[in-house]
């Protein structure tokens, strides 16, 4: 799923004088793929180079604590998670706690400031703005400098309704929720359809050693090696007519279903076929092992299709711009 937040590089403190231009970073991290966006706006930064910007890494581990954590040693990743002294931290960002995330495990982490809901923007940017722009550097795969620290808050927000009205593809001005939500939606799918591409491929590739099965199974019978039973027909039919159907949905979407009817179908034919003589049997044995083999990997293939689907599917069918923010944990910032 997509999650995200903001945090307060001001550490609650904006009020104070000198802070006015601190204004939050906004993150956004896909939990399935692991792609990392951090929309990086504070101005006047003395580390680093201090530009503001959206950072985009392709595989990011990312974890939360109430802990305040300054040490680059005991982190650890496993099964995906983030861990430090081999506890692992949280998942979900809460109010208050500290971002930590990296790559390499072995690397030190980025110490993130607290979260916040109370976010600090520039002028005329908003969450929906921010949305747009994190939701590029992940179509990308690119990261984008804005500004260096020295600019204006007022440069920095127009700068960053450039990169706006470049992504709707509308001047900053005439764009409307509409245009947002519907460049946010477009978003989403090219993202879907990437992710998707991984199980799709292997779904095919096992639904084509199955279709070579069944046509080792017709040479057989062709050539007389194989006899089978009307019950032996009666099943191998029925497994041709839902390979076709699990063919057929790999453009559909909706693989699961197909999946599960493809290889119960295999499982009758071994069913039946065990019933006949052994003579019988071997002659399509090792076909049927190749193909129940290939449809156990088209299998695991569906479920994570079938997780992706359902990751995007809200995201997809947004009615507005606050349901979809909803839905990645994210609304518009409480004025402060």
């Amino acid at each position: 799923m997509i999650i995200s937040w903001f945090t307060d590089p001001a550490k609650g403190n904006f009020g104070i004088p000198g802070n006015e231009e601190k204004f939050s970073s906004y993150y956004q991290y896909d939990t399935t793929s692991k792609e990392f966006t951090r929309v990086r706006l504070e101005l006047g930064r003395t580390s680093g180079s201090g530009d503001t910007q959206a950072m985009f890494k392709e595989t990011r581990y990312v974890g939360f604590s109430t802990e305040k954590i300054r040490t680059s040693s005991d982190w650890t990743v496993e099964a995906g998670q983030l861990k430090y002294k081999g506890v692992a931290l949280e998942t979900v960002p809460t109010e208050g706690d500290y971002v930590y995330d990296l790559t390499n495990p072995t690397s030190k982490p980025h110490f993130g400031n607290p979260v916040t809901s109370e976010a600090n923007l520039p002028e005329g940017i908003e969450v929906k703005h921010l949305n747009l722009i994190a939701n590029d550097a992940m179509v990308s795969k690119s990261s984008v400098v804005f500004t260096t620290k020295a600019a204006s808050g007022a440069e920095l927000a127009e700068v960053l309704k450039g990169e706006v009205a470049m992504i709707v593809g509308k001047p900053f001005a005439s764009i409307t929720d509409a245009d947002i939500l519907t460049t946010l939606k477009a978003q989403v799918t090219e993202l879907k359809s990437r992710l998707i591409s991984e199980p799709k491929t292997s779904i095919e590739e096992s639904l084509s050693a199955v279709e070579e099965t069944l046509s080792e199974i017709n040479n057989k019978i062709m050539e007389g090696d194989f006899v089978p039973t009307q019950e032996c027909e009666t099943a191998y039919s029925d497994l041709q007519k839902s390979a076709a159907g699990a063919k057929a949905a790999t453009s559909s979407g909706d693989v699961k279903t197909a999946i599960s009817e493809i290889a119960n179908a295999q499982e009758s034919l071994v069913t039946v076929v065990n019933t006949i003589e052994e003579a019988q049997h071997e002659a399509i044995r090792s076909s049927l092992e190749a193909s129940s083999t290939s449809l156990e990997e088209a299998s695991n293939a569906s479920l994570q299709w079938d997780a992706i689907q359902a990751e995007y599917t809200q995201l997809e069918t947004a009615s507005s711009v606050e349901e979809y923010e909803s839905e990645i944990g994210v609304e518009e910032p409480v004025e402060i």
